[in-house]
């Protein structure tokens, strides 16, 4: 690996499912839908014999028509709770969706209802974890939408250590790129912390929210899924994908802990911070408030804040996003380069204030990939 100038600054990429789009990866809107279960039941005719797999996805398109969620985020998040407390607010919700579309009538509560929910719960994290496998499955080196991503990892994997990857998103795509991606087990050892500091380490990517190419083989541990293991007709609870509900913030606190602490310590010590795809989901409380306290414990005297989120810089993710990075970083004493005078500047050099800076960059993750050097994203 070649070694960088020296003058390269630390740099974190955040991604969300904005950056594996030009892929195939499945956006928000596009989770649970009907064309996906077609899609996926062509590919997997197993899964045509999974009632239940079905069930899913029309309780999720019946609530969605009768205004019960907004989007498959929502619908996760309150599956995954009725699937513990079935006469809950959420349980009652998903059991009136759910009757509408079954062939069987689930009564006010008990026991069965609970299980039942939570075995949907399980069958909605295959159809995701299916979703976001998929379009991976039949890669090629050779195929031109590919090409913008092996052309900007080649870049960032030259400049090695000073390059951390922290990705929200359950897919294959940084596998393919041949990333380093520890398993949380990996991530707990004594190795892993060896092994992430040597002068020829390559580039480290944390997924914080569990991965496609992962199995839980116990309440604490996620390890590399066996050859012989697949998705499609795997027991549920061994798909380790964290995904909406009470049973993320459970794999958050638990086998996932020690990734979101790499990821923590990486963001605290960065130059600067690149946003790809990401926007802080509503519905992720989480995530948001603990990147979010990194982003504030920042030790870097000028950070620079990236966003990549697509052309239109006035939409309402671009604009929260940046909203929410600005005042963060503000109520933290930094000031904001872009709005000071030449005179505030000198002062605050001279001074050695703590600065930010947000870039915004116009532009989708694919194009943004292409064109990207590190004086774009203050990373020089």
């Amino acid at each position: 690996m070649a070694e960088n100038s020296g003058n390269d600054k630390k740099t974190v990429w955040v991604l969300g499912s904005g950056f594996s789009r030009a892929l195939g990866g499945p956006l928000l809107k596009q989770l649970l839908s009907e064309s996906a279960l077609l899609e996926l039941q062509l590919a997997h005719p197993s899964l045509d014999g999974r009632r239940e797999f079905k069930e899913v996805q029309e309780t999720y398109a019946y609530g969605l028509r009768s205004g019960f969620w907004e989007d498959a985020e929502t619908f996760l998040d309150r599956l995954d709770v009725a699937g513990r407390e079935s006469n809950s607010g959420p349980g009652r919700q998903m059991r009136i969706a759910y009757n509408n579309v079954a062939r069987s009538v689930l009564p006010p509560d008990g026991p069965d209802v609970t299980r039942k929910f939570a075995s949907l719960s399980g069958e909605a994290r295959r159809f995701v974890a299916l979703q976001c496998a998929r379009f991976t499955d039949s890669y090629d080196e050779g195929l031109e939408s590919w090409q913008a991503y092996r052309f900007w990892f080649k870049k960032i994997w030259h400049l090695g250590p000073i390059h951390r990857i922290v990705s929200f998103n359950y897919d294959w795509v940084l596998e393919r790129l041949d990333a380093e991606i520890p398993t949380p087990s990996q991530a707990a050892s004594q190795d892993w912390e060896y092994y992430q500091d040597l002068p020829g380490a390559t580039v480290r990517c944390l997924k914080l929210h569990g991965s496609v190419g992962w199995k839980k083989t116990g309440v604490d541990s996620y390890e590399p899924a066996p050859e012989n293991w697949n998705l499609y007709d795997c027991d549920s609870s061994e798909i380790a994908i964290a995904a909406p509900g009470p049973t993320k913030h459970e794999s958050v606190k638990g086998p996932l802990r020690f990734l979101w602490a790499a990821a923590r310590e990486a963001i605290e010590q960065a130059d600067s911070i690149v946003f790809i795809g990401y926007r802080f989901p509503p519905t992720d409380a989480e995530a948001r408030s603990r990147l979010l306290d990194a982003i504030g414990r920042n030790k870097a005297k000028e950070l620079s804040l990236n966003i990549v989120l697509g052309p239109s810089l006035g939409s309402d993710d671009n604009v929260r996003l940046k909203a929410l990075l600005r005042y963060t970083v503000i109520n933290r004493g930094r000031i904001e380069m872009g709005n000071l005078s030449q005179n505030m500047v000198l002062d605050a050099l001279e001074n050695d204030r703590a600065r930010f800076s947000i870039i915004e960059h116009p532009l989708l993750a694919e194009d943004f990939l292409t064109v990207w050097e590190p004086r774009l994203t203050g990373s020089v």
